[in-house]
């Protein structure tokens, strides 16, 4: 059975709509550190430790990325389907610019919900976090 709030440390307090859940569950995701949570344990991860494992291998990032939010949203959602890609920048503009895109869908009660976001790497280290999602999702 899912999980289905999602704590904040924010006045919204728990979150509980499935559009909400992503959208935090995501930021979590990207901008926690792995051992910053107890919830799941050694099951715990988080794009940092993704990054430090991986290092610039981008099949390897993308492999572990997909694998981590599967197993992580799995725990609030019904199902969960995830598509990472990436796209090395120009080597004329910037040799160590990596874009990475990632899709997620998750299903709750029936109802499916999507976001697209853009992660930026310089060296294999993460630098910005882009929501793609439209607003009419």
């Amino acid at each position: 059975m899912a999980i289905k709030q999602v704590p904040t440390l924010s006045s919204a307090g728990w979150v509980g709509t499935p559009a909400e859940k992503i959208d935090t569950l995501m930021t979590y995701f990207v901008y926690t550190i792995k051992n910053q949570t107890s919830i799941f344990g050694s099951n715990a991860t988080s794009l940092q430790a993704i990054l430090e494992d991986a290092g610039n291998d981008m099949n390897k990032v993308s492999s572990n990325m997909r694998t981590a939010l599967i197993t992580y949203l799995g725990h609030y959602y019904d199902s969960v389907n995830v598509d990472i890609s990436y796209a090395l920048t120009d080597p004329k503009t910037s040799s160590s610019l990596t874009t990475v895109s990632v899709n997620v869908t998750v299903t709750e009660d029936g109802k499916t919900y999507s976001v697209e976001q853009q992660l930026q790497l310089i060296d294999g280290k993460f630098q910005s976090f882009i929501d793609m999602t439209s607003a009419d999702s």
